[in-house]
C-alpha cells in the first residue's frame, strides 16, 4: 500500500525509513457506516540512503472499500540541514 503510493506519486519505486503515523480520523457518515482516514508521514530516498530525500505524507482512506488506498500524497525535497535520524519508527 505504501509503496504503489511512491510508485505512483514518483513514477517509480523508492525506499523509504521513519515512518510514523501522524493522525487517524475516525469518519462517521450515518450511524451504520464509519470508516477512518490514516495519515502517515515517511521519508523516501534512493540507493544505499543517498539523496535526493524527499519528506512524504499520505493519506489512506477504507471508505467503501475492503482494502486501504491512498486518498491523498503530498511530498517535499529535504535540504541537506533537514536530514536528521529517526526520531519514530513503526
Amino acid at each position: 500500500m505504501v509503496y504503489s503510493a511512491i510508485e505512483k506519486h514518483f513514477g517509480k519505486t523508492k525506499q523509504f525509513y521513519c515512518q510514523q503515523i501522524l493522525q487517524i480520523k475516525e469518519k462517521v457518515e450515518h450511524k451504520t457506516y464509519r470508516y477512518f482516514n490514516v495519515t502517515a508521514q515517511l521519508t523516501t530516498f534512493e540507493g544505499a540512503h543517498d539523496l535526493p530525500y524527499d519528506l512524504m505524507t499520505i493519506t489512506f482512506s477504507n471508505k467503501k472499500t475492503m482494502e486501504w488506498r491512498a486518498i491523498d500524497v503530498k511530498s517535499r525535497r529535504l535540504k541537506a540541514n533537514e536530514i536528521t535520524k529517526c526520531r519514530y519508527t513503526l
